[in-house]
């Protein structure tokens, strides 16, 4: 098997779409891709989904577009490729309160998106996840989250190789599991479900220890120009923004392998 370095810019739970050099679509092919963009026809105004990617637990497990994560995933598999992810953090709602806030609320006050508006979101999420192996319970009954300890628990588990499994685990705790990834307790669940010292993390999460190193990189890659998800940097430097399709990220993925490189930041 191949191996591809492909450092993810940011990751946020909930994100946005990033205006930032990004490169353009390629051509849809008659296949799976073609599937997707059907679905994309039929939503209208869809503002970030959720995905996983940019480094964000909830930036792990970011909120982006649909899902770039779960898409790169599938075409390194589609190409036999093994990844190496480094995750960054990106807060989509830094200042989001510790019990998060009603999704339809938030959506109205920050999208102007009606009710009906942010259902036919979830359904979409869940026509997007159908096709990528992953089930999305969204929008009823969730509410948006502050994504600060899930970011730590991100950068702590990164020390044991842990990082992706972390993202992937905090991605479906919130998106299929409904449950709050900022909430202490359910983090270490996450803890013990990754075979991690539960002991360790809740000293970690309970004394803020990583908040300001989690703050400074955010604001490392703010700086160059990173103020939406998802976001991502493969070898050569080449940046890719916006969730692509997945024959979008294999083309990237050979560049990569090939050393061609793309766009430099």
């Amino acid at each position: 098997m191949k191996s591809l370095y492909a450092a993810l810019a940011a990751l946020s739970l909930f994100s946005t779409s990033l205006v930032f050099g990004a490169d353009q679509p390629a051509a849809e092919s008659p296949t799976r891709a073609a599937t997707i963009a059907e679905v994309e026809k039929d939503v209208g105004f869809v503002p970030n989904l959720m995905a996983a990617m940019a480094d964000s637990p909830a930036a792990p497990l970011v909120y982006t577009k649909p899902d770039g994560y779960h898409r790169l995933k599938r075409a390194a598999d589609n190409l036999g490729v093994d990844l190496a992810i480094n995750w960054h953090p990106f807060e989509l709602n830094p200042n989001m309160p510790s019990g998060g806030e009603d999704l339809y609320d938030h959506f109205h006050k920050k999208y102007g998106m009606t009710a009906e508006k942010t259902d036919n979101l979830g359904d979409t999420l869940k026509r997007y996840g159908e096709l990528l192996d992953f089930e999305f319970n969204y929008p009823q009954g969730n509410r948006m989250r502050n994504t600060l300890k899930a970011h730590q628990l991100l950068a702590w588990a990164r020390t044991f190789g842990a990082e992706t499994r972390a993202y992937e685990a905090l991605f479906t705790a919130y998106f299929s599991d409904q449950r709050d990834i900022g909430a202490t307790e359910v983090l270490l669940d996450i803890v013990d479900a990754l075979k991690l010292d539960r002991d360790a993390a809740e000293a970690i999460l309970s004394r803020g220890v990583l908040a300001e190193s989690v703050k400074e990189n955010e604001r490392r890659w703010q700086g160059q120009g990173i103020h939406a998800v998802p976001a991502m940097i493969f070898p050569g430097r080449r940046l890719v923004s916006g969730a692509q399709t997945v024959e979008h990220y294999e083309q990237h993925i050979r560049q990569a392998l090939t050393g061609e490189l793309g766009e430099l930041v």
